[in-house]
């Protein structure tokens, strides 16, 4: 690795002023007021059986809340999410809760809930994984 490279990362850790986990998941604050927060949550025995064109669908529950509260706007959160069904290994298509280009029900506290799409019609095990930014001060 290059010596700027190493210099970089020795600056992005060192204005990390806390970390943690919790039940909830997992976070990192930076002096910058980041707060970077990621969690997994698994569903066992989905049904997918809501048919929306030629995918069927489901809407998995609200997931548990943030490890810690963002401040802000909701819109302020950048939410990344990904979706591995551990039955099959298939999965089609992920759009968020209220639409695929907005999450009507992700707060400053909760990632929301999410809607998964397959090709097929059958209960599969979920796991979804999320990274969340926004600010905490």
């Amino acid at each position: 690795m290059s010596k700027p490279f190493i210099l970089e990362l020795k600056k992005i850790l060192e204005d990390i002023i806390e970390e943690g986990t919790n039940s909830k998941g997992n976070y990192v604050k930076f002096r910058n007021g980041t707060l970077i927060q990621w969690g997994t949550y698994s569903e066992s025995n989905v049904e997918f059986k809501v048919i929306s064109g030629p995918f069927y669908r489901c809407t998995l529950k609200q997931f548990t809340d943030f490890p810690v509260e963002f401040v802000g706007q909701n819109s302020d959160i950048s939410i990344f999410v990904e979706i591995q069904n551990i039955s099959t290994q298939e999965m089609a298509l992920l759009g968020k809760y209220g639409g695929v280009n907005s999450n009507s029900s992700l707060s400053l506290t909760n990632p929301g809930k999410f809607t998964i799409m397959k090709e097929f019609n059958s209960n599969a095990d979920i796991r979804v994984s999320y990274l969340a930014i926004g600010k905490w001060k």
